[in-house]
């Protein structure tokens, strides 16, 4: 960490006890100021650089990034389209289409709100060519082992302007992603039937795509314990998409399509949580319920 006083490389631990707190510094020494949201139990790392991304999702007591993170090891490409895409890892948004989108590698604007106490908080906003505003507002309280995000998509434009949302977390629960890692979703099949998608990563460079049946999905290491669980309105999200890459796998939320009127906006979240616990456990404490046993299906999804 570099503040101009001290140098900390592991933000988390210099974060004040018993308090959600907010710095900000040029963790990557990239030029670019960025920000450490943390409380006793969790942190997150975001920066405003390539796409006002979300870094790193710590659970402290492991002291592991829960996210595949490759920058700024990986050079910062110039543009936004298709085929200047580098895996910088972390969390970044795909927006107003399809993958790529137009906001992923820009720099956002961004505004601190909360440094300190019961709340902290920082919103981050871009504008696309198409005049589609989409502002962010990451927030954590002390007692919480996730990072809430907040979104607010509006149009500035004067005519009705289509759009949809998909986040793209590339996931190593852990620490790194190898064959003791699984992704865990409650779905639908065809005929609208509850059912339990669960698969061990392979490095295979394959996409599925579910349908939501419940408003959380999980990847988790059952080796080490250590998980990083999406919370969100089922009744917003099309498809579930799971990609296993080589070093990484995803579990997308692709949000339904929607057309915008001028003036319009629309709001949503999504809760990015973080642990170290039994699978049990971990259920039980975010309340989570599987789908029955003899509706569960063990490989890759349709």
């Amino acid at each position: 960490w570099n503040n101009g006083e001290i140098t900390v490389h592991e933000p988390y631990a210099v974060l004040t006890a018993g308090l959600a707190s907010l710095m900000t510094g040029d963790i990557n020494q990239d030029g670019t100021s960025d920000f450490a949201i943390g409380n006793e139990k969790v942190e997150f790392h975001a920066t405003p650089a390539i796409g006002g991304r979300l870094l790193s999702a710590v659970d402290r007591a492991s002291g592991r990034n829960q996210l595949f993170l490759d920058y700024p090891g990986v050079e910062r490409t110039r543009g936004d389209a298709w085929n200047a895409w580098a895996e910088y890892g972390g969390v970044n948004d795909w927006f107003p289409a399809d993958w790529p989108g137009e906001v992923w590698n820009v720099d956002w604007d961004a505004r601190v709100k909360e440094t300190a106490g019961d709340r902290v908080s920082v919103v981050l906003s871009t504008v696309t060519r198409d005049n589609l505003f989409i502002q962010k507002e990451f927030s954590l309280t002390p007692q919480s082992s996730g990072l809430k995000m907040e979104y607010e998509i509006r149009n500035l434009g004067n005519t009705t302007k289509p759009m949809f949302w998909t986040n793209h977390p590339d996931l190593a629960p852990g620490g790194s992603a190898d064959g003791q890692d699984q992704y865990i979703v409650p779905a639908l099949d065809e005929k609208g039937r509850l059912y339990l998608a669960r698969g061990n990563f392979e490095p295979r460079l394959q996409k599925s795509h579910l349908v939501p049946g419940a408003d959380w999905i999980l990847a988790y290491d059952s080796a080490d314990k250590g998980y990083l669980l999406q919370t969100f309105s089922r009744g917003l999200v099309d498809k579930i998409g799971v990609w296993e890459g080589k070093s990484f796998f995803t579990m997308e939320l692709n949000f339904k399509k929607e057309n915008l009127k001028p003036g319009a906006a629309t709001r949503f979240g999504v809760d990015y949580i973080v642990g170290q616990d039994d699978l049990d456990t971990l259920l039980k404490k975010h309340e989570l319920k599987l789908p029955e046993p003899e509706k569960t299906n063990h490989g890759q999804g349709g």
